[in-house]
């Protein structure tokens, strides 16, 4: 695999909209997206996007890290990516402390 980028907490809050709509084009759903970081990356030549899932009970309520109990239980994922993140490199925006994806 390689990395062609990388999106940290920041950068995604910071452009949440048009992040959450690029993640739907992909049949992602942002509320699932859990905010460290996404990334696209080539993988046996193709480009896909990997992130981290979080993972929810049937009711849809995020489960708690059995190691970790103030943290979200996550699960890496990758999806072939579909549609292009139309996002300049020079968006990235101030820094913010708290808030997700969706």
């Amino acid at each position: 695999m390689t990395v062609i980028r990388l999106l940290y907490r920041d950068e995604l809050e910071g452009n949440r909209q048009v992040i959450c709509d690029w993640l739907t084009a992909n049949h992602i759903d942002p509320c699932d997206v859990d905010p460290a970081w996404v990334s696209i990356e080539t993988y046996a030549g193709s480009k896909i996007i990997r992130w981290k899932a979080i993972k929810r009970t049937v009711e849809g309520r995020a489960l708690v890290d059995p190691d970790d109990p103030n943290r979200h239980w996550v699960v890496e994922c990758h999806n072939s990516l579909i549609v292009e993140l139309d996002l300049p490199l020079s968006a990235r925006p101030a820094p913010r402390t708290a808030g997700g994806l969706a």
